[in-house]
């Protein structure tokens, strides 16, 4: 539930949860004291939200105008129960098409025109703090998925898992489908299956 008076916290919270697909209900601040069912989620300022508030809540101050990483802040207080895991699938080739799902929602999804941008995404996520991250990388361009392997090697030792998916099959043959499309709903694919998972021996590659 939002409840704000402030108009950029109310736009904010409104785009983040129009990213999610999420329905919501609105109300002024003072009308949440009257409520006699806590809301699940509140969504407010600190200075609005009810004194000595003790359900869940995200406050605009929580937010950092990262848009992926407020996403996940968002989906942390909404998806309760699920398990605290960050998984993004990589779909490597001459472009690279990207998918990140946290606790299973899918929070952000795109492609990228080359190795360094996909792995500055990478590093970025690592400040939101998951329990558990793994990355999935596609075998379909093995040059482009190695490459993207040792760039992300040294990430092993921050306790990131890296998986080879075998993507056979996760490509849509829809001739229609523009080809941006192809790689996300590849990505989106690889993500969603077991990999091969890398060991050591690849982040002392990485240093050679």
């Amino acid at each position: 539930m939002i409840a704000t008076t402030n108009g950029k916290a109310f736009y904010v919270f409104v785009s983040l949860l129009k990213r999610l697909g999420i329905s919501y209900e609105t109300k002024l601040p003072w009308e949440i004291e009257e409520e006699r069912h806590t809301p699940a989620v509140l969504l407010t300022t600190k200075s609005e939200a009810p004194k000595g508030w003790r359900g869940r809540a995200v406050f605009l101050e929580d937010l950092i105008g990262d848009e992926i990483l407020d996403l996940i802040t968002l989906v942390s207080k909404l998806v309760y129960r699920r398990k605290d895991e960050l998984i993004v699938g990589v779909d490597p080739g001459g472009t690279i098409g990207l998918a990140v799902f946290y606790k299973g929602m899918l929070v952000h999804s795109k492609i990228y025109p080359d190795v360094k941008s996909v792995c500055e995404i990478v590093n970025r996520l690592l400040r939101a703090n998951a329990k558990y991250y793994v990355v999935k990388l596609g075998t379909g361009h093995p040059v482009v998925a190695e490459k993207i392997a040792e760039e992300l090697a040294p990430l092993l030792s921050r306790g990131v898992v890296l998986e080879l998916v075998d993507e056979s099959g996760t490509t849509s043959k829809h001739k229609g489908l523009v080809k941006a499309y192809r790689d996300i709903s590849a990505a989106i694919s690889i993500a969603m299956r077991e990999g091969k998972r890398l060991g050591a021996d690849l982040s002392a590659k990485s240093r050679t």
